[in-house]
């Protein structure tokens, strides 16, 4: 690949000087993501299954179960709902 514009040491040194506040409130929140992410993952699929749950009629059934590894996505997880 050919770049039409390579910086210099000094322009990439002055911009990370200048992004630097930037870097540190971004470091925070992914920090934050990263601590309730799977917390409110778990939250939303148990509404979900509640919303199933609920529609599925008497006697009916609701399953979670892992798709695949949480590794991939955290959502990996798959609801299934049968009506009796």
């Amino acid at each position: 690949l050919q770049y039409p514009w390579v910086p210099t040491v000094a322009q990439c040194a002055r911009c990370h000087r200048e992004m630097r506040h930037g870097l540190k409130q971004m470091a925070a929140v992914w920090a934050l993501r990263s601590m309730v992410g799977a917390l409110i993952e778990s939250i939303i699929v148990v509404d979900r299954a509640a919303y199933l749950s609920e529609h599925c009629g008497a006697g009916g059934t609701v399953g979670a179960f892992a798709l695949f590894d949480p590794v991939t996505s955290p959502r990996n997880i798959v609801l299934v709902g049968q009506r009796k």
